[in-house]
């Protein structure tokens, strides 16, 4: 006989490990993820459609909390926290450097910044993330 542990909602791998099970956000951000293939895309939208009261729950939520925040897909999330940190890179740091001493700022960048982003901007076709993080680190 088996027990009702050894049987649960949560996913199974190959080798036979539990995964997390996934949220109906997660399933979304699969189903509108371009990377995502057609054939898995059905099941997202089945496991979306048949999470109601999850989806009200997250609902209920947003609404109590006067935020969009619950309704955020955990990709968005990211997205949202990686603009925010720029937003705040910018207005601590860049804009008042740029303010203080335009000419330094100018000269710097001439010599410095611009060739490597120009020799980075030309090999971004071939790896576009090593690129992203390159141009992360200078600012």
């Amino acid at each position: 006989e088996y027990s009702s542990e050894e049987y649960s909602s949560d996913f199974v791998d190959e080798n036979n490990e539990q995964e997390e099970a996934k949220t109906w956000l997660d399933s979304m951000d699969a189903l509108i993820d371009p990377q995502t293939p057609m054939e898995e895309r059905p099941l997202l939208l089945q496991s979306i459609l048949s999470s109601p009261s999850s989806i009200a729950s997250t609902l209920q939520s947003s609404f109590t909390q006067k935020s969009l925040s619950p309704l955020l897909t955990p990709k968005a999330k990211e997205t949202l926290s990686n603009v925010q940190s720029i937003n705040a890179q910018l207005t601590s740091d860049i804009l008042p450097t740029l303010t203080s001493d335009p000419a330094s700022v100018i000269s710097s960048f001439t010599s410095t910044v611009l060739p490597l982003l120009t020799s980075e901007l030309i090999s971004a076709s071939s790896n576009p993330t090593q690129t992203l993080q390159t141009i992360r680190k200078i600012l």
